[in-house]
C-alpha cells in the first residue's frame, strides 16, 4: 500500500457545512480527500467495522496511525465522489463515469483512485457525528479541525431534510440512550422534559451533546482547532486559508478558483463542470452560502427557536459562538 505523508481530519455535526469546507480543502493540489469514511464504512467488511469501533474508543486494542490510514485510504466510491477537479467538462464527466461505474458494480477502486488523484502529501477526510473519534485521532498526532455552525441553522436544515426524506431521523429515537452514554448530567437536568420535547428541541439537544463533547476533547491540544461556519461564510477565502494552515498548507490558486465557483450560487453548468451530476441539490456544495446561513430565520417558528435556545442554556458549544458575537 502506498503511504501518505500526513493525515488530517475535518469533523463536525451533520449539516454544519463540513461537506463544503471539505471540498474546498480537496481542491488543493496537495490533498487527497475522503468523504465520511467512519460513517460510510460501517456497513462494509467486519475488519473495517472493527477498526471504526477502535477509532471511536469502543473496542481494544487502541487504534494506530497505520490502522486509520488503511481504513480511509481506499478509493471506495462512497468515499471518493463528486465534485471533481480540475473543472474541465470532459475530464469531470469522465471521472464521474468512472465513479458511477465503480459505485454501481462495486469494482474499480484502483481506477477510481488513479482518476481522482492518487497519493498526495496530505490525505484529509471529513466525517460527521463522530466526536468520539477525536481522542484517538489526536493521540495518533492527526490534526483535527472541528467545524461548528449556528445550532438553529443546523436544526432547521436537518428538519427540512427529514421532511423531504433525504436526512435520517433515527438519532431522535435514541436520544435518551445517547445522552445517558455521553452526557449523563445533562440527561439528569432534562429528564422531566425529554418525553415532551419537539423534534426541533431534540435535534438541538443532539447538537449540544456533539458540540460539547468535541470542544472538551479538543481543549488544550496544539493539533486541534475550531472553525465557525458563520465566520467562514463571511470571508470564505480567509476561512479556507486558516483551515489549510491548520494542515500545514498554503493557499493555492486552485482553491481560490474553486471557492469562486461554489459561492456563485447553484448553476447546472457549474455543477456539470465539476462532475456533480446526479447529486441532490440538498447536498450540493454550489450555493449562495450567505443565503443558506439565514434560511433558518424563515424555516423555524418563534416557538421552535425558543425551544432550541432553552435546550442550549449552559452549553459550551453554544457559548463558543455567542462569545464571538455570532448566533444572535
Amino acid at each position: 500500500m502506498e503511504h501518505w505523508q500526513n493525515i488530517g481530519a475535518l469533523l463536525g455535526s451533520g449539516r454544519s457545512g463540513s461537506t463544503w469546507l471539505g471540498t474546498i480543502l480537496s481542491s488543493h493540489p496537495d490533498v487527497s480527500y475522503r468523504f465520511e469514511p467512519f460513517t460510510r464504512l460501517r456497513t462494509q467488511s467486519e475488519a473495517q467495522r472493527f477498526t471504526i469501533e477502535r477509532v471511536l474508543g469502543r473496542q481494544d486494542p487502541p487504534v494506530s496511525y497505520d490502522d486509520i490510514e488503511a481504513l480511509i485510504s481506499i478509493a471506495d466510491p462512497e468515499l471518493v465522489k463528486p465534485p471533481f477537479l480540475p473543472p474541465s467538462v470532459p475530464r469531470s464527466v469522465a471521472k464521474w463515469g468512472v465513479w458511477s461505474a465503480a459505485k454501481t458494480t462495486g469494482r474499480g477502486a484502483k481506477v477510481l483512485a488513479k482518476a481522482t488523484g492518487g497519493v498526495r502529501p496530505w490525505l484529509i477526510f471529513k466525517d460527521v457525528d463522530v466526536e468520539a473519534s477525536i481522542p484517538a485521532l489526536l493521540k495518533n498526532d492527526i490534526p483535527v479541525l472541528f467545524l461548528i455552525r449556528d445550532p438553529r441553522a443546523v436544526v432547521a436544515s436537518r428538519l427540512k431534510g427529514q421532511e423531504t426524506g433525504v436526512m435520517p431521523a433515527h438519532r431522535q429515537k435514541i436520544v435518551r440512550d445517547i445522552a445517558a452514554r455521553r452526557a449523563p448530567d445533562l440527561l439528569l437536568d432534562l429528564e422531566d422534559e425529554l418525553e415532551d420535547m419537539s423534534p426541533a428541541a431534540v435535534e438541538a439537544l443532539l447538537w449540544r451533546i456533539d458540540g460539547d463533547e468535541a470542544l472538551a476533547s479538543l481543549a488544550g491540544h496544539d493539533r486541534a482547532a475550531v472553525c465557525h461556519y458563520d465566520e467562514l461564510i463571511a470571508d470564505p477565502f480567509a476561512g479556507a486559508e486558516m483551515a489549510l494552515a491548520h494542515f500545514g498548507l498554503d493557499m493555492h490558486a486552485d482553491v481560490e478558483r474553486f471557492i469562486e465557483a461554489t459561492i456563485s450560487g447553484p448553476s447546472l453548468r457549474t455543477r456539470v463542470e465539476h462532475g456533480e451530476i446526479g447529486i441532490k441539490p440538498y447536498f450540493s456544495v454550489f450555493r449562495d452560502p450567505g443565503e443558506s446561513a439565514n434560511k433558518w430565520r424563515k424555516q423555524l417558528s418563534h416557538t421552535q427557536i425558543t425551544e432550541i435556545e432553552h435546550v442550549l442554556e449552559g452549553s459550551r458549544a453554544w457559548a463558543s459562538g455567542r462569545s464571538r458575537n455570532l448566533w444572535h
